[in-house]
């Protein structure tokens, strides 16, 4: 017996995951793109199939938004984005200090390190990709906050 399902997401077997699951009590995983994949494999190479559970694990950003800080992953309206391991520094970085304004040398610093040779475009980059994992729409964001002249903000709307 098998201890889980992989479907590419297609509608019409939706009713045979519906039989699947009511007789097995397995629960279908869905992947709806390759990023969708690429973040499977990386919880299963990891040897963790669990679910996030413990609030310790992860940070809510907003009711829908979740930053996995163990398995460096957002989870963003029942999907899963995977950090690459700059994102993923950047997250921590933000996180440590949530809705405080972090200065930009600061934040360059804390993840390429202090002798690292970066520039700014480096970091936009990296800003954009992250808002395009967590922001329900990047070109006006209310989680991940630019402070013009001065650095960036992590923001959670979960009171």
């Amino acid at each position: 017996m098998s201890d889980m399902i992989i479907l590419a997401e297609n509608l019409h077997h939706f009713p045979i995951c519906e039989e699947i699951s009511k007789r097995s009590g397995v629960k279908p995983i869905f992947i709806q793109s390759r990023q969708h994949f690429e973040a499977l494999l990386h919880l299963l190479r990891e040897g963790d199939s669990t679910p996030v559970t413990s609030k310790g694990e992860w940070i809510e950003l907003a009711p829908d938004v979740r930053f996995d800080h163990r398995r460096h992953l957002i989870h963003r309206h029942g999907k899963v984005y995977p950090l690459s391991s700059t994102e993923y520094k950047i997250m921590q970085s933000l996180s440590s200090q949530l809705g405080t304004p972090c200065p930009t040398m600061e934040l360059i610093d804390a993840v390429w390190g202090i002798h690292g040779h970066v520039g700014l475009d480096s970091l936009y980059v990296y800003i954009r990709r992250l808002r395009e994992k967590i922001e329900d729409n990047p070109s006006r964001p209310q989680l991940l906050i630019t402070h013009h002249g001065f650095g960036y903000e992590l923001r959670s709307l979960v009171s």
